[in-house]
This record gives structure tokens, sequence and C-alpha cells, in this order.
């Protein structure tokens, strides 16, 4: 309740069908790495590498040393879709990260008031943002570890005007080690802000609170559920799976599925459902997501990731 209270002032009365158009900059609720966009979005209480500045910033505290991704979608209507992130971890509790998503829109014809052709032109929007994580060692357990994060963007958006603007994430995660079986749960609270203002309309930017759970009730088998609260449209929920399969010692293989219910009413059931696999050799991953968009199209997302291994702690050893 305390993350929907950092929601626009208005919020008590939307989060339903007729909320919809009231908020900007839609582009920023766009999923980043086809692993988390194969399982369904439902990939807040999952993530742990350099892609969580978008997740869940919490997450960043689970990279052992470094990591860095970087994404390629083909969109319906011939819009692409770019993103790359790095983070860096600083000291035994905190990480650090940075990242780029562009978004371009493809070409659109411009005319004027009388319909005159005038050439055409490249919307295009472009966020930077810069993220911090950290192991919250006063509240952790031997049963039980927290994790906060935080992260702040910058907002670009040219549409033959241009505007920027600013945004805000915040989230939480605990994981839990004991017991039948390991899971986590999640909270984040995405774009927190003002949208690019142009001319002299500001609107709101996108914001939505989320709600993740993961569990591996077998090894080789990952679950997760996600519930998300926006302030632009009516509850909806997601879940995920994902099996990973190791060929050797340094080679696995990974199958995923998710289904979102976001588009369910308005484009139908497959819309709902996304697929995807991976591959990794040693510490890079490759992953590849695909997501049916009903009447719409169909819209792929490829990945490259690597994660490097932790070195050994100094910070108690010895001289």
């Amino acid at each position: 309740m305390a993350l929907l209270s950092l929601g626009p002032p208005a919020a008590a009365g939307l989060f339903n069908t007729a909320s919809v158009g009231t908020t900007s900059d839609d582009f920023l609720l766009m999923d980043v790495g086809a692993r988390g966009i194969a399982m369904g979005g439902a990939y807040t209480a999952v993530t742990d590498d350099s892609n969580s500045i978008y997740w869940n910033p919490a997450g960043l505290a689970l990279i052992p040393r470094a990591s860095g991704s970087f994404m390629y979608g083909s969109q319906v209507a011939d819009i692409s879709y770019q993103t790359a992130n790095y983070a860096q971890r600083i000291s035994d509790f905190d990480v650090i990260a940075g990242g780029v998503r562009y978004q371009n829109l493809g070409s659109v014809q411009q005319t004027d008031i009388n319909n005159n052709s005038l050439g055409t032109f490249n919307p295009n929007n472009l966020v930077a943002e810069f993220g911090w994580g950290s192991d919250i060692y006063d509240m952790s357990s031997g049963d039980m570890s927290v994790d906060l994060g935080a992260s702040l963007r910058y907002i670009h958006s040219d549409y033959l005007q241009t505007a920027s603007g600013y945004g805000a994430d915040i989230g939480a995660m605990a994981r839990f080690e004991r017991g039948l079986f390991p899971y986590t749960l999640a909270v984040t609270a995405q774009n927190i802000g003002s949208g690019p203002k142009f001319v002299q309309t500001q609107e709101p930017l996108p914001y939505r609170t989320q709600l993740g759970a993961a569990a591996r009730p077998w090894r080789p088998l990952l679950l997760s559920c996600d519930v998300v609260l926006p302030t632009y449209d009516s509850t909806y929920a997601a879940a995920g799976a994902e099996y990973t399969a190791d060929f050797d010692s340094n080679l696995s293989g990974a199958l995923r599925a998710g289904f979102n219910t976001e588009t369910l009413s308005s484009l139908g059931v497959l819309s709902a459902v996304s697929a995807g696999l991976g591959i990794k050799f040693k510490s890079f991953s490759i992953d590849y997501a695909f997501v049916p968009m009903g009447v719409l199209g169909t819209e792929s997302f490829v990945s490259l990731t690597f994660n490097l291994p932790k070195k050994p702690s100094q910070a108690f050893s010895m001289p």
C-alpha cells in the first residue's frame, strides 16, 4: 500500500479500464531481456542480472561480480527496440548498474493540415538509467536474505517536437532458502515521476506496482507469478515457467513459457501466451522469446547476456 501511494494523486480513482490513455510514455512498459519476456513478464522475483535495472533493482544485489546484456526486438508495424545494460559489484553488499533503451517507431508519413505530404519522419524514444542494489545484512538471517534497490532514469522522446522527463523505480526482494524448496517474494514500484512535456501538457508516467513470487519445487524447474496494479488500466496477472537441462558442467539449455492476462480481453488468448528458449555456455547466455500479438502480428526478441562468477571476498582476509 505504501508503494501504491507513490503513484499519481488520482491513483485512488484509477486501476480500471476507464483510466486507459490517462498516462504517457507507454514504451516504458516494454519488457527487457528475452528470458523474462518468454516467461510472460512474471519476472519481478526471478531477475538476477543486469536487466534487473528494469524488472526490479533489488535483483542487482544477486550479481556475483559483473553482468552485461544486450537485446534486440522486432515488434509490430516495423517498430524496433534495443536495450543494453551493465552492472558491476563494488562491495560485498552493493552493486551499481547503468543502461539504455531505444525504441524506433519506423518511418511515418508527415502531412500538413490540408493533407499535403511533407515527407517522412522517424519518431523515437530513449531512456538512460542508473541503478543500485544491495543486500541488507541487518535484515537478513540464516533463513532469509533481503535485498533492496532503486533506479533513476532520464526519458527523451522525439515526435517532430522533443521533450524530456524523469522517473524512478524502487524494489525489494526476500529470498527464503530453507524449507521444502527455495522461494522468493518481491515487490517493485515502477515509473514514479512525470513524463516528457510537449508544449503545455505534461502527463504522468505509467506508474504500476508489481507483486511477485518465484519458487523451485524441483531443481530443474522454476515457476513464477506476478500481480500487477497499474494506474493506467485494470489489475492483471502473469505466470511463467522455465525448465533447465544441464548437458555438461559448462553447457545448459532452457525452455520457457508464459501467460499474461494484460491483453487477454483486447487481443485474444493467443496474445497472452509467450514462449522461448536459451543456451548457456559458461558465463554467456543467448536467449530467444516469441510473443504473438493477435491480429497485430508477432514479436521476437533476442538477448545476449553474461554473468561473471564471483571472486573470493577479501573483506576478512588476513594480511
